[in-house]
């Protein structure tokens, strides 16, 4: 039977090369190492290692078990988690969402209507969000897909826009303009008030020629904005005050990927028509 504690010195093993720096890093001593090898060979049953004077080394059979073991250790600890977040959502009630907009729009609705459960919402990747709800670990999951599948209820929610803010003499700017393609933008240095999220994610796809500043650490995006003689991305669910739009013009982002509609998603269909 393969032991999980084993099976991470193994990995470790593989990773570190040698039986002296596989124990140093683990802080265990080397017989312990010496040993958690010699117990690997005997429960797969075959030679994992070649042996000279001091040192052992993967065969090829040695290394194929590593990449296995690397995946039963991942299985492990996605078992852990999900077991654990089922659980944790059988008391509380959670909201997880790949974006932050949507998220600060529907949790007003949510805190209303249970007000008499603990709450917790997230942002996640959207496929760890639409796991999240197949597996019954999150109530109500938003995404940027309509989905279709068995079991999962899903409803359109709300869209949200992107834009561009410009100084007023920005060479970009010209007259009688409505709106600027990605295709226009890309080139242009812009401002953007975080590395992570849907709109970076967008901005880093559709602008390979731009290069997207953001707050330096401990900064605040909207005090560097007001100052900063570049454009900046904003969308129309912003919550911006409005002393950081004085002096710019705000025009419509166009082009496909400009506009991203969220759909909410539950095992339970009553939970997508929160309003």
């Amino acid at each position: 039977m393969l032991n999980l504690d084993e099976l991470k010195q193994f990995v470790t093993f593989a990773e570190m090369g040698t039986l002296s720096k596989t124990a140093d890093f683990l802080h265990v001593s080397q017989p312990t190492i010496t040993r958690a090898m010699q117990s690997m060979e005997e429960d797969f049953g075959v030679s994992l290692f070649t042996r000279s004077k001091n040192r052992i080394e993967f065969n090829d059979t040695g290394r194929l078990a590593v990449e296995y073991s690397r995946k039963i250790i991942t299985a492990a600890d996605d078992a852990l988690k999900m077991v654990r977040s089922y659980d944790s959502s059988l008391r509380i009630f959670k909201v997880k969402s790949c974006a932050a907009a949507p998220l600060a729009a529907l949790m007003p609705r949510v805190i209303g209507k249970f007000s008499d459960r603990p709450l917790s919402s997230e942002l996640a990747p959207e496929e760890l969000v639409l796991d999240s709800v197949r597996h019954n670990i999150c109530n109500i999951g938003i995404v940027t897909k309509n989905i279709n599948e068995e079991d999962i209820f899903c409803r359109e929610f709300m869209t949200e826009k992107l834009f561009i803010c410009l100084p007023q003499e920005h060479e970009l700017i010209k007259p009688n303009i409505q709106g600027l393609s990605f295709e226009e933008i890309d080139g242009t240095d812009c401002l953007m008030d975080s590395e992570r999220g849907i709109w970076t994610d967008l901005c880093y796809e559709k602008l390979p020629k731009t290069h997207l500043r953001f707050p330096k650490k401990g900064s605040d995006f909207e005090k560097e904005a007001k100052t900063s003689p570049l454009p900046f991305f904003a969308t129309d669910r912003n919550t911006f005050s409005d002393e950081i739009f004085r002096g710019r013009i705000t025009l419509p982002v166009t082009g496909e990927g400009a506009a991203i509609t969220y759909y909410l998603i539950s095992r339970e269909k009553n939970l997508t028509e929160l309003s």
